[in-house]
């Protein structure tokens, strides 16, 4: 069997999982990348895990003084107080002095202190960790590229023999080909940054898999966080999936029975079609039955969602006081995506919730850039498929055309899709605006492709048959019996 590499915590949320469970111990980790990429923020990150768990920590400052370092962290709400620091910059005396050396290069000279005092702080702190920002400087006080080749062999070395794990930073990659570090590291990190926003990719990772490809990244008052490439493992065979009713017996007849556990479920239209209503009707309807269900809003105050929720008769406030049924209000604009995602997460597992739905994408949006909401929502909802729950997404769109995906196309990610529109309608002589619903897709199972007219009245949903044929409104929503505590 083989054996599993202990690892330590990188400190940076979302990172560990890229790397299959954090840096692997008496490594060394080369952070790669343009002036305010990030190098610092991980090195930081790094220092600040260890302490948290007991680890003594060493940073060696070579290019920002450490006091501004520490100055930055503590910006950021990390307090590296705990963290032993070594700072080999040039002091001011070093400017004002007159210092010529006539037989040795300034290189062989200034290498000698830098040196001894390295080793002689790794040899009397024996930190855990070490961050060196950054090894760049030893470019310069090498006479050519094997000495210095030679020389940083020989350091990452010397601190694998003291049982360290060093993370170090350099710039872009044009020195990393001059220098070859990303050859003599064990791991390589590398921090890009354009138009569409900063990225991570791991390069390398000697002894250990890791997720490929780039992974987006927020660098924020809070410090880094990385939003990893979300990549499902193969799904293995299981039975067949329960259904989940809507509340609604018509609504249910037209997507084959209901909605299987387990899938992504996707209500489609322009504002104001009864996207959220029909949603939240879900909801609580699976509340009502004993599931533990969770919404999230981000445009509508849970004051406002409550309120339209009882003017339709929906049993909101019984399926709070029950404890299956939870809601929470997020402001896009003042929360990160990763910071949404960690929050999404812990609460979900403190309510053991099995049904989530997010009301509506465009929170999701304006979170980041508008054309990273496919990106962005994928993200997210398939971490969420991957724990067994049951989603649904509304997602604003303009009147598409008929049988038409909305854009931007997530038909890709949804089991099921429900598209609202408006419609026109005679009414003894008057013609009005009415709402109409179809089903679009539906993976599981068979589904009735029929439009028909949605009546979202001050006390009922109801939903009629397929237009054309001569009959009223049929089945609206009808809330059932409470079960008894502890019914199976």
């Amino acid at each position: 069997m083989a054996s599993v590499l202990p690892r330590l915590r990188s400190g940076i949320p979302g990172l560990d999982p890229v790397l299959g469970g954090g840096y692997p111990i008496c490594r060394s980790i080369l952070v790669s990348g343009g002036a305010g990429s990030g190098k610092t923020s991980v090195g930081v990150q790094f220092l600040d895990a260890g302490l948290r768990e007991g680890q003594r920590g060493l940073l060696v400052s070579l290019g920002e003084h450490t006091s501004q370092i520490l100055n930055d962290a503590r910006q950021r709400g990390i307090d590296l107080s705990g963290v032993e620091t070594l700072d080999l910059n040039p002091t001011a005396d070093y400017f004002t002095a007159q210092r010529t050396y006539d037989i040795f290069s300034p290189a062989e000279v200034e290498r000698g202190p830098i040196t001894s005092s390295l080793t002689e702080a790794v040899t009397h702190v024996r930190p855990v960790r070490v961050f060196i920002d950054s090894l760049e400087q030893f470019r310069y006080l090498s006479p050519d590229p094997f000495q210095l080749r030679r020389h940083l062999l020989a350091l990452m070395r010397f601190l694998t023999e003291h049982e360290a794990t060093l993370v170090f930073g350099a710039e872009g990659s044009e020195h990393e080909k001059d220098n070859g570090l990303a050859f003599l590291a064990d791991g390589v990190l590398d921090l890009g940054q354009d138009d569409h926003g900063r990225t991570l990719t791991v390069r390398k990772l000697r002894g250990s898999g890791f997720a490929q490809g780039r992974h987006s990244i927020v660098l924020d008052h809070e410090g880094l966080a990385v939003l990893p490439r979300v990549l499902p493992a193969p799904s293995p065979a299981r039975a067949p999936r329960p259904k989940l009713t809507t509340g609604i017996p018509t609504l249910d007849a037209m997507i084959g029975g209901g909605l299987e556990s387990g899938t992504i479920t996707l209500l489609s239209g322009p504002s104001g079609t009864g996207k959220s209503t029909l949603a939240m009707t879900f909801a609580l309807h699976q509340a009502s039955l004993g599931k533990n269900t969770l919404l999230c809003t981000f445009e509508e105050a849970l004051g406002i969602t409550r309120e339209r929720s009882l003017s339709m008769r929906l049993p909101y406030d019984e399926a709070m006081t029950r404890g299956h049924f939870q809601a929470i209000h997020i402001h896009p604009q003042r929360t990160s995506l990763v910071g949404f995602q960690e929050l999404l997460a812990d609460t979900i597992d403190r309510n053991r919730s099995t049904l989530v739905v997010l009301d509506s994408l465009m929170g999701l949006m304006l979170m980041g850039e508008p054309d990273t909401i496919v990106r962005a929502t994928f993200s997210t909802v398939s971490s969420l498929q991957q724990r067994g729950l049951t989603i649904v997404l509304t997602h604003e769109q303009e009147e598409p055309e008929a049988g038409q995906l909305p854009r931007p196309s997530l038909g890709f990610l949804c089991d099921t899709i429900l598209y609202l529109r408006f419609l026109e309608r005679h009414d003894k002589g008057r013609l009005e605006v009415g709402r109409g619903i179809g089903v679009l897709k539906k993976r599981l199972s068979g589904f009735d492709p029929s439009l028909r007219e949605l009546a979202l009245g001050p006390h009922a949903i109801r939903i009629g048959p397929s237009l054309g044929a001569p009959a009223d409104f049929v089945h609206g929503y009808a809330p059932p019996k409470p079960r008894a505590e502890g019914a199976g």
